[in-house]
């Protein structure tokens, strides 16, 4: 819950003049070929939640630091920071990752992998 709510959040505040967010959920196989989109990760299935938004996108130095605790682009006023630290610690808790991908003016796109369990 609090990592999809974080991940909506830092997208509405991506798009200051409105845009338009996209949630998936589904799976994902990880094997060989994805080593490099989702390192460490062990090959197998898993849970996959894809955030998209059309917002301003970020550049290389915002993207660098994007999973630092305290790291915000914008005005101190508006957040401090901890949101997307946040989303990656609870999914590298969990035993997944956070990627993503952005491009100024198109916006960004937040994929996290988390491991699939059994049900008892």
């Amino acid at each position: 819950e609090q990592v999809l709510l974080n991940l909506a959040v830092n997208a509405r505040e991506a798009m200051p003049n409105g845009g338009a967010i996209d949630i998936e959920v589904g799976r994902v196989t990880v094997d060989a070929a994805q080593l490099s989109r989702y390192p460490g990760l062990p090959d197998g299935e898993y849970a996959r939640i894809l955030v998209r938004d059309t917002g301003v996108g970020m550049d290389a130095e915002t993207q660098a630091e994007l999973f630092e605790p305290f790291f915000t682009p914008k005005d101190p006023s508006k957040g401090i920071g901890l949101g997307l630290s946040i989303v990656y610690g609870i999914a590298k808790d969990a035993g997944g990752t956070v990627a993503f991908t952005s491009e100024q003016g198109r916006g960004t796109v937040f994929e996290v992998i988390l491991p699939l369990i059994e049900r008892p």
